[in-house]
């Protein structure tokens, strides 16, 4: 196994936001892209991220995440993956016997479990914050 492959980030400048929100209307005008119909939403979704000034990554589903690489990915410490990991909550494969490698499609798929548990954790507050507001 390779080096662990980075994370492919681009963001986006004032000219990428113009011209993205060119090509996006001209998309939404013409509807002249000679793509298929699932790769044109891809692709308006990205010139819509990127026409509001939005960072994108772009991943390969086969791509694999040293531990720190998956901590700066998640916004989190390290540490916090190792525990996440231990627990179970994060597969790995272990090379070189004490190195772990996160495979994209298992920290995505936590990250939006983790994000998705927030978002509910968020809506429960707002819940009993409401009901607090009320009595």
């Amino acid at each position: 196994m390779g080096k662990a492959a980075k994370i492919t980030s681009f963001y986006p400048n004032a000219e990428d936001q113009s011209g993205a929100k060119l090509a996006l209307s001209e998309l939404r005008q013409k509807g002249e892209m000679h793509v298929p119909e699932n790769l044109q939403e891809i692709l308006s979704s990205i010139l819509q991220k990127i026409s509001e000034g939005e960072p994108i990554s772009l991943v390969s589903s086969e791509q694999q995440y040293t531990t720190q690489e998956a901590a700066d990915f998640l916004k989190v410490s390290r540490s916090f993956i190792l525990k996440e990991i231990e627990q179970g909550k994060i597969p790995c494969i272990k090379i070189g016997g004490s190195h772990r490698r996160i495979a994209s499609k298992d920290l995505i798929e936590y990250k939006n479990k983790f994000d998705k548990m927030r978002l509910d954790c968020l809506a429960e507050m707002a819940a009993i914050g409401q009901e607090l507001e009320n009595d």
